[in-house]
């Protein structure tokens, strides 16, 4: 059941922002400028020297999402939903969506940002799902589970490389390396 309120919440926030024109949804003060993008998922690093699960896993995840920035009234904010499909470390198809919001926090003479920001969302994770269920009691349903992370770039112009992390199942750090471009 916690499940699916916390699908509804992601949904109804999914819905407003991809609705948001120059409008207020809480904190965040939409101007109506909106830009899409793709991303490709490069790979995953499982770091943790003492843990032979981390040397286990699989870091060759390749994938593709596709997404939605929404600038917001706040300095340099940008709220985002983003959608795809990647190849999970526990070597599954895995489809994602993330709902999420980055700031600059340090922009250069050339015109590069420096962005920080975290999200949330939910991935299929079928193994791992079980296994977060039964140690930890995480929601889970299907193979899907609720996802947390931060997350900091470099966006000159058009192009973002990306690096993300996400909490681990017995692991110190798991970063994602990923590229987004604007259209």
């Amino acid at each position: 059941m916690r499940f699916f309120t916390s699908f509804l919440a992601l949904m109804t926030v999914a819905a407003t922002c991809v609705s948001a024109e120059e409008s207020s949804f809480g904190p965040l003060s939409f101007t109506g400028v909106q830009k899409k993008y793709f991303g490709l998922v490069i790979r995953s690093f499982h770091i943790n020297p003492n843990n032979q699960e981390a040397a286990s896993l699989n870091d060759d995840t390749p994938g593709v999402t596709i997404g939605r920035r929404y600038e917001t009234k706040k300095r340099s904010g940008e709220a985002f939903l983003e959608g795809g499909v990647f190849y999970n470390s526990y070597e599954e198809v895995s489809p994602v969506f993330l709902a999420g919001y980055t700031f600059s926090a340090l922009n250069f003479p050339n015109g590069g940002q420096f962005r920080i920001g975290g999200f949330t969302g939910i991935g299929y994770y079928k193994e791992l799902g079980k296994t977060l269920r039964e140690d930890y009691g995480v929601p889970y349903y299907k193979g899907f589970i609720p996802l947390i992370g931060a997350t900091i770039s470099y966006r000159y112009k058009r192009n973002e490389l990306r690096l993300t992390t996400v909490p681990g199942d017995n692991l110190d750090v798991i970063l994602n390396l990923s590229f987004a471009r604007s259209f």
